[in-house]
């Protein structure tokens, strides 16, 4: 009988491969190796980028990471690799945020916004608890431009110290911003810095004690955010 190995299983079995620890493996994808040990094990899944690095680090492409047959291990709500179908999740825009800041309690609080935005599946498959968020301003230009809609997965309370480097929504107080986590200070000092891509804003500070939720942006809905 044949056995279908989880995109962790796969994961971990080619870095064994390779000799590799899981800090050598989050050093080259830029991430905490506690983030490639949730992959491993099937908590989370690397992004299209992500695994285009992970692919070349074990020498194989991003097909043999990825085939038709993997299944998820225990993750929920992942439409299957080749689907390519389509799936309707919740928007958070401009307009809309003043309700969410309101009336915020878990993440399960977007679903009471009553605004969808259809998303097709790519070669990362989408999990219905991701949510399309609207970008207001020009504070992320040049790449991300106001308008812009962008796929975006919910942060776990634990995790939000081990976050950086990429583009974050951050829910704190009675604030809602996208921004670039430049330094995570949170184990430390309890201290979250965020910075524009424009460079006519200036950096802000969050308390972590204020943050309500966090968002990671993976792609805008058609193109991959680097």
């Amino acid at each position: 009988m044949e056995v279908i190995m989880t995109l962790g299983e796969t994961l971990r079995k080619n870095r064994r491969a390779k000799n590799l620890t899981l800090q050598n493996v989050g050093e080259a994808v830029g991430l905490p190796y506690q983030s490639v040990q949730r992959w491993e094990t099937d908590k989370a899944i690397p992004n299209a980028v992500q695994l285009t690095v992970l692919a070349k680090l074990f020498g194989i492409s991003v097909d043999e990471l990825l085939s038709e047959d993997f299944v998820m291990g225990d993750i929920k709500g992942i439409l299957p690799f080749g689907s390519h179908l389509t799936i309707n999740l919740p928007l958070i825009t401009v307009a809309n945020r003043t309700q969410l800041l309101n009336t915020f309690t878990n993440y399960d609080s977007v679903k009471s916004l009553n605004e969808t935005f259809p998303v097709t599946t790519g070669i990362v498959p989408v999990q219905d608890n991701y949510v399309v968020i609207e970008i207001g301003s020009d504070i992320m230009e040049p790449k991300l431009s106001s308008g812009t809609k962008v796929l975006a997965e919910p942060i776990s309370q634990e995790n939000f110290p081990e976050e950086h480097g990429g583009v974050y929504a951050v829910l704190y107080n009675k604030k809602f911003a996208v921004r670039r986590i430049v330094n995570n200070d949170i184990a430390e000092h309890g201290k979250l810095f965020l910075n524009a891509d424009n460079t006519k804003y200036d950096p802000i500070v969050v308390e972590a004690t204020s943050i309500r939720a966090m968002w990671k942006v993976l792609r805008v809905v058609d193109a991959v955010v680097f």
